[in-house]
């Protein structure tokens, strides 16, 4: 047991057969001693959720609903696709108060002129510029970006976007994307080995937690999927806005 409690130490730090011998170990565990895998899970859930009574002194790792959600499809082993709803993406579109009162979501409102949260696209503004001249005062304009929502859950996900573009003179002053789009992730426990020499945008907190839940196994990695939902942006706002 004394081994099993090396867990907490940093993972970060620690070579890919160091992390692969503990998931080992804790595997033997499970099958060696009845009734440790369903109290680990627990005590997982406790942590991660604060369901069904949340730890003293511990915060739940999920930020809002939407992390709870996905925690506990993680946790029942289900391995189907999670399927957003209209409402999950407007709320990763808007600034939101999380649930365990750690302030508002980072980088909420999604910005469909940008290739990802720091980079914006130039080809946003070249095609607002071609349709203001061209005949028929439209540009199919499609593609995806990469965005952030730091509800605990969800870290780096992909926004796809298909619609055209409308001049100013078709719009009456602003050149205008209408379309849809669709979010989609993977929710898995994905070591990077080469963290300490590529981080890949990856904190040390992220991925020595990323490491001790590939190392306890108590899940089954899914696929994140939404509906195409209608959205507009014109080409001075800030985001997008729904239908």
């Amino acid at each position: 047991m004394p081994a099993l409690m090396d867990i907490f130490d940093d993972w970060e730090n620690k070579t890919k057969q160091e992390v692969d011998d503990a998931r080992w170990l804790w595997a033997q565990a499970y099958a060696d001693v009845p009734g440790f895998r369903i109290g680990s899970k627990f005590i997982l859930r406790q942590l991660l959720t604060g369901e069904p009574t949340a730890i003293p002194g511990k915060t739940p790792h999920a930020r809002d609903q939407l992390g709870v959600r996905m925690f506990n499809h993680y946790l029942n082993n289900t391995g189907k696709d999670f399927m957003l709803t209209l409402d999950d993406m407007k709320a990763m579109n808007t600034p939101t108060k999380s649930i365990n009162g750690t302030g508002a979501i980072k980088t909420p409102q999604i910005d469909i002129r940008n290739k990802n949260e720091s980079t914006v696209n130039p080809d946003f503004a070249a095609a607002c510029g071609r349709t203001n001249i061209s005949a028929s005062g439209t540009e199919a304009y499609s593609g995806k970006l990469v965005w952030g929502w730091d509800n605990g859950a969800i870290s780096s996900y992909t926004v796809k976007y298909t619609g055209m573009i409308s001049s100013a003179m078709a719009t009456g002053g602003l050149c205008t994307w209408t379309g849809t789009v669709e979010f989609a992730d993977r929710f898995d426990m994905d070591p990077r080995w080469m963290w300490l020499t590529n981080h890949g945008g990856r904190t040390a907190n992220g991925e020595r937690r990323t490491r001790i839940g590939y190392i306890l196994n108590l899940g089954t990695d899914f696929d994140v999927k939404s509906p195409k939902a209608k959205v507009s942006q014109g080409e001075d706002d800030l985001c997008f806005a729904f239908a």
